[in-house]
């Protein structure tokens, strides 16, 4: 197991990690995003590339050799889609296996009691056991 100090983590609890950003020169402007990403599979409409925050996220990952884990809300599976449709695009094998997907609701279950019950309140966040 990766400890937390070679992890990079991105939050993702409601808004879509599709966010929109002009692609085309300024991305690919980005350092190592030609050799990360397969630049033609990646989601995109028109001139813009739709996930840029995740693709920041995981060129720092590449950029500082860790791991990269998005914490997504397992009520929301089209955000776990929207990340899965950008790992399937990195190019070094390397890099895609230490991108990781996990959801707010197992981090609850692995919680303590205080912190599970904070999630429940403000974020309507339970694990399995009570979705």
């Amino acid at each position: 197991m990766v400890g937390l100090q070679h992890c990079w983590m991105l939050n993702r609890t409601s808004r879509r990690v599709l966010d929109t950003k002009p692609a085309f020169p300024s991305q690919m402007a980005y350092r190592d995003f030609s050799d990360v990403f397969d630049r033609r599979q990646l989601p995109q409409t028109g001139d813009h590339y739709l996930a840029y925050q995740l693709l920041r996220n995981v060129l720092a990952a590449y950029a500082l050799r860790c791991s990269f884990c998005v914490l997504v809300d397992a009520r929301r599976p089209d955000l776990a889609d929207d990340c899965y449709a950008v790992m399937k695009c990195v190019k070094p094998i390397e890099l895609r296996t230490k991108l990781r997907i996990s959801t707010w609701q197992e981090v609850a279950q692995a919680a303590p009691a205080r912190l599970r019950a904070f999630l429940a309140v403000k974020y309507g966040i339970k694990w399995p056991n009570r979705l």
